[in-house]
C-alpha cells in the first residue's frame, strides 16, 4: 500500500479521528498532518496551532500499545500567511514538526472558501493574485518545507474556473512554480480529494504532464498522494486512480523512504 502523506486527526480543528486511525501497518508507518494556520478565518480567526509534542507523545504511547516497531511522523500542514509570516516562521523553528506540506488557504486574510470574500476578483485576478502567492510562498518557505499541497486549492470554490482553459492560460505562472519547488527539493502533491471530490482529475492530470516534462536529474521533481483526509474512511481513498493517472506520464509516488529521507526533525 502507497502511503498517505495528507491525513488529519483531532488535532485539527476540523477533524475529529482518532491518530490511530491512520496507523499504517503495511508500511510500520504512522504520520499525521494538523493544520497550521494562523488567524484562520475558518475558524472564528484563531491561531490554530497545535501541541506537536503531545502528538509526538501520542505516537510513540500507540507505538507501544501495538507491539511494532513504528515510523511515527508528526507532521503539519502549513498555511502560507503573507500578514503573519514572521510568526510563522517563528513557530516553525521552534517546533518539532517532521514533515511539512506547505499549502495557501487564505487571500487577503480569508480562506478561499468564504467566497464572498474574492467575489470583486475576476477569475482572471484570482488566478493570477493565487498563483502569485503559492510561487512567493514557495520562494521564501521552501527550505522548511518538503511537500507542495492541493495546489488546485482556490479552484474547489470557483467553478468557473475550468481546470483545461486555466491551466492554458497560467502554465507559464504554474511551471515557474514548480520550477521553483525543483530547485528547494519540494515533493508535489496529488491531492485525490481535489481529483475526485472536487473534480479536479483534469488539472492534476495536466500538473503530472507537465512534472514529468520539467523532471531533470539536475533538478528532480516528485510526485506523492495525498488524500487530505478529515476522517479516516477517507484515507488512502482514490489513489489507485491517482496512481494510474501519475504513472501513464512515467512518474512513480515517492517511496516512504524518500520522503522520510527529507524529514525536518
Amino acid at each position: 500500500m502507497l502511503a498517505d502523506f495528507h491525513a488529519h486527526s483531532q488535532y485539527s480543528f476540523d477533524s475529529d479521528s482518532s491518530i490511530e486511525s491512520y496507523l499504517d501497518a503495511d508500511n510500520r508507518l504512522l504520520v499525521t498532518t494538523e493544520h497550521l494556520e494562523l488567524h484562520n478565518s475558518a475558524h472564528n480567526n484563531m491561531d490554530d496551532i497545535p501541541d506537536f509534542v503531545q502528538i509526538n507523545r501520542n505516537m510513540a504511547a500507540i507505538e507501544e500499545e501495538s507491539r511494532q516497531s513504528l515510523t511515527t511522523v508528526v507532521g503539519a500542514e502549513v498555511g502560507y500567511s503573507r500578514e503573519h509570516f514572521q510568526q510563522l516562521e517563528d513557530i516553525l523553528a521552534s517546533q518539532p514538526i517532521a514533515l511539512r506540506l506547505l499549502s495557501f488557504h487564505a487571500y487577503r486574510d480569508h480562506d478561499y472558501i468564504e467566497t464572498e470574500a474574492h467575489r470583486d476578483l475576476s477569475d482572471s485576478d484570482y488566478a493570477y493574485a493565487y498563483f502569485d502567492m503559492v510561487l512567493e510562498g514557495v520562494e521564501k518557505l521552501g527550505s522548511q518545507v518538503q511537500v507542495l499541497a492541493h495546489l488546485d486549492y482556490p479552484l474547489r470554490y470557483r467553478e468557473s474556473l475550468a481546470s483545461d482553459a486555466l491551466f492554458d492560460q497560467y502554465q507559464p505562472q504554474i511551471e515557474a512554480i514548480l520550477l521553483a519547488c525543483a530547485r528547494q527539493g519540494i515533493v508535489i502533491e496529488m491531492n485525490t480529494k481535489s481529483m475526485v471530490k472536487y473534480g479536479r482529475e483534469c488539472l492534476y492530470n495536466r500538473l503530472a504532464e507537465l512534472v514529468a516534462h520539467l523532471n531533470s536529474p539536475e533538478h528532480p521533481l516528485e510526485v506523492c498522494l495525498g488524500s487530505d483526509c478529515h476522517r479516516a474512511q477517507d484515507w488512502h481513498a482514490h489513489f489507485e486512480q491517482a496512481l494510474a493517472m501519475v504513472n501513464a506520464h512515467g512518474l512513480k509516488p515517492i517511496s516512504v523512504e524518500g520522503m522520510l529521507e527529507r524529514r525536518m526533525v
